[in-house]
């Protein structure tokens, strides 16, 4: 989603590729604004038909969309990354109204087969579950059919892949999102280093907003922390210009923190645990947000809510236009 209600995804700059955009309904309008002191190449758009019930994901980073179930026919989402790769899914929203749960799961498989044995979880109703981590390159969500005329789903998941172990870093490029400490919530005892490239488009500034921080306790602090790492003049680029990138945040034990407003674009999350690790991990929504609005952001959860209003006032807008 984006700040305007009618509005789901906006792209400017030349960082990142945007992934693949699937549509939730059987039309999509593309507004394209420029003015005179731009000068590039432009943008080129392959479009093509894909079923509202079938969807597809071959990139290393997405979103995953979800609205609507139809009667007597079940859905099925698929993500699949390159070999060596595993896949971390957040959710950002999730909702069922009107359904029977013994009947009406959603289901996800670490693997292309339906199989018991590689049931990773089978959600339903109202609170938001915690992330599934896949041990392979393919995720499989089953969304069944619909029973009753006013079932109802929302599904809104942000999805990374990375080769450097079960949840352990990656890229993610949104208008917003949500990612966590791998395995989250689980205490995992192992060693571990990773990092996360947030970027949001060029026009915003990326909020850091943490959920849930728990590291253990203080006497690991030296061993086992989480550093936001970001650039003191604003740029976005990956390497060019890496000796500007400065740890600007670093917390560990039960440290409550703050909310963070990058200087531009972009923000990088690197975080360490050790044998010594004790605690359940973190938790961390992230927002692009206007350049000036971080005034309205401030460190408290009342005030970062009015920013999350805007990542799921898409949604509200699909039932004030009748789509539901």
């Amino acid at each position: 989603g984006t700040r305007y209600a009618n509005t789901y995804h906006v792209y400017c700059g030349n960082h990142y590729l945007p992934s693949t955009y699937i549509s939730i309904k059987n039309r999509v309008y593309i507004s394209f604004e420029s003015d005179a002191s731009i000068e590039a190449k432009g943008v080129s758009l392959l479009v093509h038909e894909s079923t509202l019930c079938t969807k597809n994901y071959t990139a290393l980073q997405g979103r995953v969309v979800q609205t609507e179930i139809f009667q007597n026919q079940r859905c099925t989402i698929t993500v699949q990354v390159p070999e060596n790769y595993t896949i971390a899914l957040y959710f950002n929203t999730f909702e069922q109204y009107f359904v029977n749960c013994a009947v009406q799961s959603i289901k996800f498989y670490g693997g292309p087969e339906e199989r018991a044995d590689q049931l990773l979880a089978e959600i339903c109703g109202f609170n938001t579950p915690n992330p599934i981590f896949t041990t392979g390159n393919f995720l499989r969500i089953v969304l069944p059919a619909r029973i009753h005329r006013i079932t109802m789903v929302k599904l809104d998941a942000t999805y990374v892949a990375t080769d450097q172990g079960q949840g352990c870093g990656g890229e993610l490029y949104n208008y917003g999102g949500v990612f966590s400490s791998p395995l989250y919530p689980a205490n995992s005892r192992t060693w571990m280093e990773c990092l996360w490239t947030v970027k949001v488009p060029d026009n915003l500034l990326v909020a850091l907003h943490f959920d849930v921080f728990d590291l253990g306790s203080k006497s690991s602090c030296a061993t086992d922390y989480l550093q936001i790492l970001d650039r003191s003049d604003g740029s976005n680029v990956d390497d060019a210009n890496a000796e500007k990138e400065t740890v600007v945040r670093q917390h560990c034990g039960g440290d409550k923190p703050a909310i963070y407003i990058s200087t531009g674009s972009m923000v990088r999350v690197r975080y360490k645990r050790t044998q010594n690790f004790a605690g359940v991990g973190w938790m961390i929504k992230f927002m692009g947000i206007e350049m000036g609005a971080d005034a309205v952001v401030q460190d408290s959860r009342d005030d970062w809510n009015l920013v999350e209003l805007d990542r799921r006032r898409y949604f509200s807008s699909l039932y004030d236009n009748g789509f539901f």
